[in-house]
Parts: C-alpha cells; structure tokens; sequence
C-alpha cells in the first residue's frame, strides 16, 4: 500500500525510477518473503524523495544552459559544428539571424531575439549600472554619480488656422499638425553627449537630429558637435528653439532661407564668464538635407556677445546681446528647396505645396540653386524683468539656374534682403533672461482648497519683411505675373502658459504683398490674413 501511494504522488520520471528499483528487489521466482525491516520503507521513501530533488535540480540546469546557448547563438549568428554556441563564428545568412528559436538538451524554445539585442544583453551583463528616474523637463534616467544620462521629450503642436483668402489650389481653413516631435538625448560620461530626434509634421516623417557632442575644455570653453543638427545661421533659428518662439512661427526670412539643419561638425562653446557665445563650423550646404552634390563644404559661424552680462554699473543691460552669423559655400546643383515661399510655415516642414499657408512666390519647376551662396545677419536681443525684444537684419546673395542642365554661365546671382523687429511682454510678472524654459508663478488651476492660478499671459508683436531681387523675374525663375518678390508681415496676438508644459498661442498675422499674387484663376490679392490658434504640449 505505501508503494502504490508513493506512485500515486510521483511525477513521471520518479514513477519510472520507483518500478526499476522495486523490479531489482523482486525474486525471478515468486516465493514467500520476510517482512522487510520496519525502517526500510522510510529509508526507500527518504531515497526517492532525494532522487526527485536532485532530478528536478538538473532539469534546471538544463533549461538554464538551453537559454544562454540561445542567446550566444542569436549574438554571433551562428553555431558550431556540434549545435552550441560560438561568439566567433561569422552569421551565413544575416537576414535570417535571430528569427530561429534555439532548443537546449531539455527541447525547451527560448524567446527570439535579434542579434543586435543580443549582442546589448551581452554587454550589459559585463556592467550593470543602476539608474534612477524622475520626470522634469521629459522623463529621464540616470545613473547614481550622473555620469550616464537618458532623457525622452515630446513635442507636439495642433493648430486651428482660418485665412480670409483660400485657393492656390490646396490652401484652405482647419486644424493641423505642424509638429510632433520625439527626441532622445542624454550622456555616455560627462563629456559625451548624444541626442537623436524623429518629426512628423505638414511633410513627410524624418530623422530631425542625430549627433554626438565632445566636451573638450570645461564650464564648456569648447565642445566639438558631429551629425545632423540646427545650423548656427542667424541668432532666431540658432538660439530661439521653436517652442519658444514669441510668435507661432519665424520671421518670414527664417521660414524661407534658413538653412534649417545639415550633416557637418563644428566648434562651439561659451567664453569670458558667460559673456561670449561662439560657433563655427562645416556642413554639406543643402538645406535641411542629408546628401550634398558637391565636393565643397559650406562655413557656417556665429557670434554672439553680452558685454554687461555681470556688470552691477548697469544691471538692466546684463542680458543685451549683440552679435553677427553667416552662411558662405558654393552649391552644386541643388534642387530649390522650398519651391514656394510663404508666410506661416517652416521650410522644413512642408514640401512641395502645403495646406497651411498661402505662397507669395514660387519658383518655377526645374530651378536649382547653383553656385555661390553668400548670406550674413546682424541681431540684437534684450531681456530685462518680463520683456523680450529681438531685431535681425539678414541681407545676402545666393546663386540660380533656370534649368537642372544649364551652364555655369547662366547662373544668376539673386539678392535677398531682410530684417525684423519683436517684442514680448509678460503680465503676469514672470522674468526672462532668454528665450527658454522658465516658471509660471502660477500654474493654471481652478480646484477650490488649492492654490488658485490663470497660468501666465504675454503679450506678443512682430513686424518682418522679405525682398527677393527682380532678377527672379527676369532671368525666368518665376513668374511676375502671379507673384510678388517682396512681403511685409505684421503678426499681433498673445501666449497663454497654463504650466510648464501646455502653451496656447493665438495671433492675427496680417501680410501685404508688394504686387497682387493669385489664389487662383481671376483672383489676385495684395493681401491676406490668418487668424491662428495652436495648442502646444512640450515635456
């Protein structure tokens, strides 16, 4: 009876076990038994009951050693003559590495994995560094002595725009998404720094930045940048970020001939206690692109200085800054990029024609800028107590052909001329020193038995202007019967901060044209209007 309990209570293989050792105690020939011992029965049970614990104790081990040959099989992409592993044999077939699931001694499948994660895993095994996380300005990691850092932002914009003149054969009334932005930064030691952001917008998705930042001298004297980043080209697009922007969008010069980003390196850094602001660099020269068609680089450099930063003499003055940028390199035969101008979308933003903004002029098909490029800007900005005032003057000459095929003699040199003034005023008494993050004193909230708050309001003003030389008209780059070559912008309206994280821009961007320009057959304007709302979440 103990014997049949104890099959009753044994798994599979102990069963087997218990049969082997019970047919080596039976007799060939049946016969009349002695009584057994009154302890054998407890000795065989406490046996078995050790032969199970060390039965299950291999199968274990078996299971564990199936998984770390699984995963040493995805990292290398191979394995050996004899099925195991080998971290040196080459992957035959790497379209296929990691989709198969390995099997250990037991048959047990392990989970796939590429070989590129696998090949992390193993890495990770040799240093495992534990990290904290919090939510601040994004949601972020870091290691204990913040010498390793990973952070994730969101931006996203939507915007309700209504024009008084629609047409052009796309533009018309409604909501849009001008922006949603994911971006990934952080460090690898203090002096490596990453960041790598994605965008979709009103064009097509995109890889925004991807870079790698030196720090070479401390209090950041000197940083080296390598990759795909903002170009340092006039101080509204370099210093302003565009959720910062006082009004929803740039000047109409940085809107059209900004060079947004390029793939290049440059020097960087701050001087003199904060006083100097400094970049210079190399970049391919398309315009937010990626491919240059040339075998020369363009110089792209940038000044900025604050010669009251610490002074006590003038203390309203310590945030003044002046300064000068430009852009000088010869195109190889760009594709004109953007193809139309207009007044209230970034060029990196809508390729080709764009729902969200009407063009005063556009390019006909087949221009390419080609040639030298020779553009320089002066600016000035001041920040004191809850006002912020920006003006810039971008004056240059940049280089076209009619044709993709024309030659070097046919290039037209095309003047381009700029300026804008600004101003931002907060009423609620919230203090800048930049265009940047800073606290709203009080953050939107109506709940009762809480701290009661509107969030922050400031008031917001820009007048811009842009000419482009009639030699876009007579050297046949466009039309000058269906476009202007010059524009006056006046943009009105104001910024509600609920907190720190949530912006609601409304403006009235009223644009007058220097010749009537169409929106479609029969109709032409001298003018045009947008009523504009955009809601901002940015963390």
């Amino acid at each position: 009876m103990r014997l049949s309990h104890l099959m009753k209570k044994a798994n599979r293989p102990t069963r087997g076990l218990i049969l082997a050792l019970a047919s080596l105690s039976m007799p060939a020939v049946a016969r009349p038994q002695e009584p057994p011992p009154a302890d054998a029965l407890q000795r065989f049970e406490e046996r078995l009951k050790a032969l199970e614990d060390e039965n299950r104790a291999l199968r274990e081990q078996v299971r564990e050693l199936a998984e770390s040959k699984a995963v040493a099989l995805d990292a290398s992409g191979g394995t050996t003559s004899a099925g195991a592993a080998s971290a040196t044999t080459p992957n035959p077939n790497p379209s296929t590495a990691g989709d198969s699931a390995a099997a250990g001694a037991s048959g047990a499948p392990t989970a796939r994995v590429g070989p590129t994660a696998a090949a992390f895993n193993a890495r990770g095994a040799r240093k495992r560094i534990p990290l904290n996380a919090w939510l601040g300005q994004g949601f972020e990691l870091a290691s204990e002595d913040d010498e390793y850092q990973l952070q994730f932002h969101n931006e996203t914009q939507v915007d309700y725009r209504l024009f008084d003149h629609t047409g052009q054969g796309t533009v018309h009334n409604g909501f849009f998404i001008p922006r949603q932005i994911w971006t990934f930064n952080g460090r690898f030691t203090r002096n490596v720094e990453y960041l790598a952001s994605f965008q979709r917008g009103l064009g097509a998705f995109e890889l925004r930045d991807a870079l790698v930042n030196f720090k070479v001298l401390e209090k950041d004297r000197l940083m080296i940048k390598v990759g795909r980043y903002r170009v340092p080209y006039t101080y509204e697009f370099y210093a302003v970020a565009n959720m910062d922007l006082i009004s929803p969008e740039r000047s109409v010069f940085a809107l059209n001939f900004s060079n947004l980003r390029e793939i290049g390196a440059m020097a960087w850094g701050l001087l003199a206690d904060d006083r100097i602001d400094y970049a210079a660099g190399i970049f391919n020269g398309v315009r937010n692109g990626f491919e240059d068609f040339n075998d020369e680089p363009s110089f792209v450099g940038f000044f900025n200085a604050r010669p009251f930063r610490h002074s006590e003499r003038f203390p309203f003055l310590n945030y003044l800054n002046v300064g000068a940028s430009t852009d000088v390199g010869n195109q190889g035969n760009n594709t004109q990029a953007p193809l139309a101008l207009r007044t209230s979308v970034n060029a990196s933003l809508a390729s080709g024609a764009s729902t969200a903004s009407p063009a005063f002029l556009s390019f006909n098909n087949g221009v390419r800028e080609n040639g030298m490029r020779a553009m320089g800007s002066v600016h000035a900005a001041w920040f004191y107590k809850r006002l912020s005032l920006l003006a810039e003057w971008d004056r240059g000459v940049v280089n076209y052909v009619a044709t993709p095929n024309a030659q070097p003699f046919a290039r037209v040199d095309v003047p381009v001329d700029a300026y804008y003034v600004q101003a931002g005023f907060f009423l609620t008494g919230e203090n800048v020193t930049r265009r940047g993050p800073f606290d709203v004193k009080r953050p939107f909230n109506l709940k009762r038995g809480e701290d009661f708050g509107l969030g922050a309001v400031e008031l917001a003003a820009r007048y811009a202007t842009l000419r482009v030389g009639d030699e876009v008209f007579t050297a046949g780059l466009a039309d000058r019967n269906l476009w202007s070559n010059d524009a006056q912008v006046t943009d009105i309206g104001f910024n509600w901060y609920l907190n720190q994280y949530l912006k609601v821009y409304l403006d009235w961007q009223h644009t007058e044209f220097g010749r009537p320009v169409t929106f479609g057959p029969g109709r032409f304007y001298v003018n045009s209007d947008l009523y504009w709302a955009r809601l901002q979440l940015l963390f």
